[in-house]
């Protein structure tokens, strides 16, 4: 995820502040470059900037800021205190004080009335109405979501993660040598991932399947080792991992988190689970997108192929207008 690392004079071009990170969450300001003082910074639940610090020893710190949000980010003017100038506020984002805005990125955030000050980029859906108003901030319930793109609304667990690949298993030679014996069926035809998008080869959808044999030590599997849960994830669960990849900028991250969206509308959408249908026939041979024994006509008109294009196509867009080509090319 984009972050300040450091705020410059442009009259003299002396360091004014340098930020350090964890985990994409602020934890600490020099006022200067790194040899000046240094102060932490202490968080709630979502990532509100609550109290600002200054360690003098290790028995003694000295409280220098502190602060106190209504559920949408506006100070009460009555808690609020600040000696040490400080820009990051509301869940731990920036805060422009000259227009009274958050800088989330894709928009700008106003607090004092709850919304976003530009048009969501994103589509909403039909089935969930509060994401078709193009202005609401995380669907009117900022005391459990938040928001750190401008985007879409994250749960507070998964909103500060740096990818979306997690909960990795650790697999035995024998786990190894059976999925590469499986891919090899794989190797030897054509994957129905490969053909979406709009700029074909601008993304290679294909390697989840491919995963294990590159570094197998790194794929998450479901623990029986062959039947893997990635091609079986609910909709909402391959969309935050799309999420944390989009933020992180990671190329491969996100691929991988699209092709377990891809998979929803013709595995788990249809009602197959990884427990009683991984390399079912009904799933490798008759439904796309994941398919490549299907004829290709039969699966350009099916109703599963046509629906997870247009899911690919709407994210793929996200991506474009978050990093530039020359940016993401080079993450590749």
């Amino acid at each position: 995820m984009p972050v300040i690392l450091m705020e410059i004079d442009t009259a003299d071009s002396s360091i004014k502040k340098t930020y350090i990170y964890a985990n994409s969450q602020i934890v600490a300001q020099h006022d200067g470059d790194h040899t000046a003082d240094r102060y932490f910074y202490q968080h709630d639940r979502l990532g509100n900037v609550r109290q600002i610090i200054k360690p003098y020893n290790m028995y003694y710190v000295q409280l220098v800021n502190h602060y106190t949000y209504n559920p949408f980010g506006q100070l009460f003017a009555t808690e609020f205190a600040e000696t040490v100038s400080n820009s990051f506020r509301f869940t731990g984002q920036y805060y422009d004080s000259e227009i009274n805005e958050y800088y989330l990125r894709a928009r700008q955030y106003s607090p004092h009335i709850g919304r976003f000050t530009a048009r969501d980029l994103v589509d909403g859906k039909f089935e969930e109405p509060l994401t078709l108003h193009k202005y609401l901030y995380c669907e009117n319930d900022p005391v459990n979501w938040i928001d750190l793109n401008g985007l879409w609304k994250d749960g507070i667990r998964y909103a500060l993660r740096k990818t979306g690949v997690s909960n990795a298993y650790t697999l035995s030679d024998k786990d190894i040598l059976a999925f590469r014996e499986g891919e090899k069926i794989w190797n030897r035809t054509w994957h129905g991932h490969s053909d979406f998008g709009y700029r074909l080869g601008d993304f290679d959808y294909t390697t989840l399947d491919h995963l294990l044999s590159k570094r197998p030590e790194n794929v998450v599997l479901w623990p029986m080792g062959l039947g893997t849960s990635l091609h079986f994830r609910s909709l909402r669960e391959a969309e935050l991992s799309v999420g944390c990849a989009l933020r992180s900028g990671n190329v491969e991250a996100f691929e991988q988190a699209m092709h377990m969206g891809q998979d929803y509308f013709s595995h788990l959408g249809k009602g197959y689970d990884a427990a009683t249908h991984f390399w079912d026939e009904r799933i490798i041979k008759k439904n796309s997108p994941d398919n490549p024994y299907r004829d290709e006509e039969l699966k350009q008109l099916s109703r599963e192929y046509k629906a997870a294009q247009r899911w690919t196509k709407q994210w793929e867009e996200v991506f474009y207008l978050m990093w530039d080509t020359d940016t993401w090319w080079g993450l590749k």
